[in-house]
């Protein structure tokens, strides 16, 4: 990448962040549409960070999971960063990746070889309020459930049953909802009256909703959602690296894309 792109990024996450925070370069997720990059994306930098950028599976069957185990065991790391709260590995390795994708295999692996490990999402309240600050938490709600929304449709659940424990989730994690803003006949609306058509969990368009897109408001609050993540993923792994620990991480292909200006800078 041409240095001048490098400075352009690193403004524009001053310019959303603050000036008082350390702010690592990183791409525009909107690039990742125009890119045809295979998942899973997987680089090595140097000898101390080994980033595997996975596309997120439940299937034990899938190549990434004997992929994933071979890398671990191979590169014996001293750290594995993985994405997801609430993670358990009790089970068994199938079962572990049938509940927790591929994420929870890494743990599992991790666990089983006595390797530390550091789950990487950032606290949910500090990103609600850093979004809260720049859009509506009527907008805010339909970005993070139009996530939800893409993986239920992966899993073939059902997403009325499922409504309002998303919605407990949700306030959880820090966006407070009036009652009203709780009930899944005033999400059908809002959604009428933001994207001016009604809500079909069917023929749900993640295109109007993912952050590699720019078609919505919706594209630009999961845009700056996931740049508060990659910040912390970063700043958390270069951390880990100036105390000369061995690390693993494993995140959603397209943040390992996003971040990669970063993780080259951090491992000069």
């Amino acid at each position: 990448m041409k240095p001048i792109l490098l400075i352009a990024f690193t403004i524009m996450s001053v310019l959303i962040f603050g000036q008082n925070k350390v702010i690592f370069p990183t791409l525009q997720y909107t690039s990742i549409s125009s890119m045809n990059i295979e998942l899973p994306y997987i680089k090595w930098y140097g000898k101390y960070l080994l980033v595997y950028g996975s596309n997120h599976t439940l299937n034990f069957n899938d190549p990434q999971v004997k992929q994933i185990d071979s890398l671990i065991v191979a590169y014996k790391p001293t750290v594995v960063l993985y994405e997801g709260d609430g993670i358990a590995t009790t089970k068994t390795k199938k079962e572990t990746v049938e509940t927790y994708f591929e994420m929870g295999l890494a743990k599992y692996i991790a666990d089983s070889l006595n390797i530390k490990t550091i789950n990487i999402e950032p606290n949910t309240q500090d990103k609600f309020k850093y979004l809260k600050k720049k859009y509506k938490p009527e907008d805010i709600l339909i970005a993070t459930l139009g996530l939800q929304i893409t993986m239920m449709q992966y899993n073939n659940e059902d997403f009325e049953s499922l409504y309002p424990t998303m919605i407990s989730d949700i306030e959880k994690e820090g966006l407070k909802l009036t009652k009203k803003q709780k009930s899944l006949s005033y999400f059908y609306q809002l959604y009428q009256k933001k994207l001016n058509k009604p809500f079909s969990y069917e023929n749900f368009d993640s295109r109007e909703i993912q952050a590699k897109y720019s078609k919505t408001i919706f594209n630009k609050i999961n845009q700056d959602a996931n740049s508060f993540r990659d910040q912390h993923i970063i700043k958390l792994t270069n951390e880990l690296l100036g105390k000369n620990e061995r690390v693993f991480l494993i995140e959603g292909g397209w943040h390992a894309i996003v971040c990669e200006p970063a993780f080259k800078l951090i491992t000069k």
